[in-house]
């Protein structure tokens, strides 16, 4: 009974929800791969992506990512029911216009071949085994990073030195992404370009606050029949 409470304390509004950018964000990263797989890719690199240097040690920028943004979408879950409603409702519409370039905009690039058994080598290997080249344009990992800034953007009762590191490590991302041969320099742009779009957009149109609705209810039925 007391962890059920505390689950939907303060801050437990925001645990379904998220569960559920995590939950699309699967199906739209495997269902874009299932529906356009043997379509033709296009391989949208640039000269500057052949001029930048290819740094296996990135690999670990690229893993690590994966923590910052469980801490940055907490942190936006705490300032406010309407804050954070307007956070989810931006993800989610960023999640569904990224499915749908997957599918109707497939994208490809050419990886370098391994060489060694370093560390770093073995992570990009097992990297390149787990993701295949697809579902490139517009980088999630980027969108992801993105909105994880946004989420700590202003915000006074953030400290100073985290918000910088917020914004420092979201490009730090961004760079890994391309000097590990996961993505080329337009899918970067892309991804930030998507989160930013998203989040002023439903700043101006509410209609986040029936995703609000949606969500209350189905809180409202989880907790009742939890804290019975």
């Amino acid at each position: 009974m007391q962890i059920c409470k505390r689950l939907f304390g303060k801050y437990g509004y925001a645990v379904i929800p998220l569960l559920s950018t995590f939950l699309l964000n699967d199906l739209v990263y495997w269902g874009g791969m299932a529906i356009a797989g043997n379509r033709y890719h296009f391989d949208l690199t640039l000269d500057l992506d052949r001029r930048l240097p290819f740094v296996p040690g990135f690999v670990y920028i690229y893993l690590i990512c994966y923590l910052f943004w469980v801490v940055n979408y907490l942190l936006a879950a705490g300032n406010g029911k309407d804050y954070f409603y307007r956070y989810l409702t931006a993800d989610l519409t960023a999640r569904v216009v990224c499915f749908l370039f997957f599918v109707f905009f497939p994208t490809t690039n050419l990886r370098p071949e391994l060489v060694g058994d370093s560390l770093s080598i073995t992570l990009l290997r097992w990297l390149y085994q787990m993701d295949k080249p697809e579902n490139l344009l517009p980088s999630i990992h980027c969108m992801n990073s993105w909105f994880c800034y946004i989420a700590v953007r202003g915000r006074k009762d953030i400290p100073c030195w985290y918000r910088i590191f917020s914004f420092v490590f979201a490009w730090l991302i961004a760079l890994s992404t391309v000097l590990i041969r996961q993505h080329v320099v337009v899918d970067i742009a892309a991804g930030f370009l998507l989160a930013e779009a998203m989040w002023q957009f439903y700043g101006k149109m509410k209609y986040y606050k029936n995703v609000r609705q949606f969500y209350e209810k189905i809180n409202g039925i989880i907790r009742r029949k939890l804290l019975k």
